[in-house]
């Protein structure tokens, strides 16, 4: 099983997902994946070392920002 976090539009999901599924979820949420992982905290914590972490944060708090 692997585990992914995914970026929709303003919200993280975390998936797991079993290897004969994982062909149809990579074409279906290939973009959109930030990190895989074997375990849910091996996806946190290679999550937790993205370069691009501040701007992946304000992008994703920018709808709930008031203006």
């Amino acid at each position: 099983m692997t585990t992914y976090i995914v970026k929709e539009k303003n919200k993280l999901d975390i998936y797991q997902i079993r290897d004969d599924q994982k062909e149809t979820f990579l074409a279906d949420y290939g973009p959109r994946i930030l990190v895989e992982g074997d375990s849910i905290q091996d996806a946190v914590i290679k999550f937790g070392q993205l370069p691009n972490l501040t701007e992946l944060n304000d992008e994703l708090n920018k709808e709930k920002s008031p203006e």
